[in-house]
Formats: C-alpha cells, structure tokens, sequence
C-alpha cells in the first residue's frame, strides 16, 4: 500500500468516480445525464503538489506548506463537484434498472456498478470532511481515519522502524 496522502486520496477518488460513471454510462443506465469527468484536472493538481514539494531551503518551506493546502483544498473542492453530478448518475442507473427488464450479465454488471458508485461516493465523502478537518488545523482521528478507498478496514499502525516509522494494515 502507498502512503496515503489527503491530495492523492482525493485524486484517486476523482478519479475512481470518472471511471464508474463511465461504465455506468457504456451499459447506457444514464447516458443523457450530465457528467464531467474531472480525473485529469485532480491529476494535474497532484502533479503541482510534486513539483512544489520539490522547492528546498527554510525560507520555502511555509510557502510550500500554504501551497499544499491550497491544492489540497481545491482538490476536496473538485471531489465534492464530482460527487454532487454523480448522485444524479446513480438516481438514473436505478430508474433505468426498475423501469427496463434487462437480465443476464449486464443487470448484474449495472447493480454492481451502481452499488459500487454507492459506496464510493460515501468514502468520498469521509475523505473529504477528513481533508477538511487537515486543512482547517486539526488532526483527523487515527481510529476513524480512511487511509485506502479499496480496504475501508486499514489502519495506521506505529512501528517504530526508521525507514517506515508508519504502516497501513490490520
């Protein structure tokens, strides 16, 4: 598992929606729906938080902390606008699903889909009142903390070693 930072958290939650939506749309459930994949506009936030981590010296070191959580904030920003188009796909996939008798593989592959949305506009949702409980000064506590989109389960875990004094795991 890789480090999990409030930014790339986000960004792969952006980006996890685009991609559900997309298949939910390619079964067409919603295919007038409105909705902008916003997966390359979170990339490229990540991107600037890299190359703004990369400035050394004391004197940057405030200026590249306030530009973090600049782009941290617009990042929390673009998942809310991603969520809130998104609810709209879900509530059409599930009209679609009540209103045509489709069967086989392809319901099945819809329900999962849709269900899958569910649950990731939930996670979305924790992550981004975690990144603003970051942003606003506090510490997210570590007990309820979400640290993977996949495995809600994981936890940080105290180590103590000196390469990785923080894992992520059970």
């Amino acid at each position: 598992m890789k480090y999990p930072t409030d930014s790339g958290l986000l960004a792969s939650a952006v980006v996890k929606i685009g991609r559900v939506v997309r298949r939910i749309k390619a079964a067409a459930a919603a295919s007038r729906t409105r909705f902008r994949d916003r997966g390359r506009a979170g990339a490229r936030r990540v991107r600037r938080i890299a190359s703004t981590l990369r400035l050394r010296g004391a004197e940057a070191r405030q200026e590249t902390q306030a530009t973090v959580f600049r782009i941290t904030g617009e990042l929390a920003a673009l998942v809310d606008r991603a969520a809130t188009e998104t609810t709209a796909v879900a509530r059409n996939a599930r009209r679609f699903l009540r209103a045509l008798h489709i069967n086989g593989r392809a319901r099945g592959r819809l329900v999962r889909a849709v269900n899958e949305l569910d649950t990731l506009l939930v996670r979305a949702a924790r992550l981004t009142a975690q990144a603003r409980v970051r942003l606003g000064g506090g510490k997210p506590d570590s007990a309820t903390r979400l640290v993977s989109l996949h495995d809600p389960q994981a936890r940080p875990i105290r180590k103590g070693r000196i390469d990785r004094p923080v894992e992520f795991g059970y």
